[in-house]
């Protein structure tokens, strides 16, 4: 573990000076560092972080990564982010969880100028999980909005199919929410989602179609917010970008439900593994 205060930082570069047992030593940033802490971290600022191995040459010094940052103070003492009792609470919290449903939705676009618009899911993948990333049950399908017909095809060419695809393998709304029902009931599972929207669209949807929820708000685990709070983020990042974080290769959303829901799966347990190597 290296603490000292930041000198030379170079926000563009992501690269930082410290001065720690009377030497000053060169840093910089992993990718997914970058991402997190990238406009938190300033001159000044007292730093705690672990290093890798790796090196590299930069203007004729040798600058050392950054595997890890722990702890940022701001002077004079303004705790802006202590990563070990924030991260031992999460992971106690995730540790306790039986089974996970990690799922998302796609749903209707409004038409042009459409007022008064309430999205409805028209297509939802999930990976129902065992608490060690076992899949026990999954699914990936199209569903017929209330009134089976969808207004703006535009939705169409977003999440990849066709018109005829989607009419020929599309399922009533009554076959998601029988399956929900059979998995709540069974497995009381908490739900993953990567933002708010999923559990709103699905709240919506018992409205629409007139039938008795089967979850609540309680069930849900919003997996971005857990990151924005583990990481001490102000803005919101993306699935994709916090999944190329964890796996440091890049990929293009392709608004496929069931995808984005795998994406989410493998995020959660990529992150469940960082907070129990944290604690070791």
């Amino acid at each position: 573990m290296i603490k000292g205060i930041i000198e030379d930082y170079n926000q563009k570069a992501q690269t930082f000076g410290v001065f720690s047992a009377g030497v000053k030593s060169y840093f910089y940033l992993r990718k997914y560092l970058v991402t997190i802490f990238g406009n938190t971290l300033k001159n000044g600022y007292l730093l705690e972080f672990e290093i890798a191995p790796t090196t590299k040459i930069i203007d004729k010094k040798t600058y050392h990564q950054v595997e890890n940052i722990t702890k940022i103070v701001m002077p004079p003492k303004k705790v802006l982010f202590d990563v070990n009792k924030l991260l031992g609470d999460m992971l106690v919290f995730l540790k306790g969880i039986n089974n996970f449903l990690v799922i998302d939705f796609e749903c209707t676009m409004a038409g042009f100028k459409q007022k008064k618009f309430i999205a409805e899911i028209i297509q939802v993948g999930y990976l129902l999980t065992d608490s060690n990333g076992v899949t026990l049950k999954q699914d990936n399908m199209y569903i017929l909005p209330k009134s089976k017909i969808v207004g703006n095809e535009r939705i169409f060419k977003f999440i990849s199919t066709t018109k005829d695809e989607y009419y020929g393998n599309a399922r009533d709304y009554e076959k998601f929410y029988n399956d929900l029902k059979e998995i709540m009931e069974t497995y009381h599972p908490k739900i993953i989602t990567w933002g708010r929207n999923d559990k709103i669209n699905i709240n919506y949807s018992y409205k629409i179609n007139n039938v008795e929820p089967v979850t609540n708000d309680f069930d849900f685990i919003n997996l971005l917010q857990l990151h924005k709070n583990a990481y001490g983020l102000k803005d919101d990042i993306g699935l994709y970008k916090a999944y190329c974080m964890y796996y440091e290769n890049e990929e293009v959303q392709d608004h496929n439900a069931f995808n984005d829901a795998y994406k989410t799966k493998e995020v959660l347990f990529s992150f469940i593994k960082r907070l129990e190597d944290n604690k070791r």
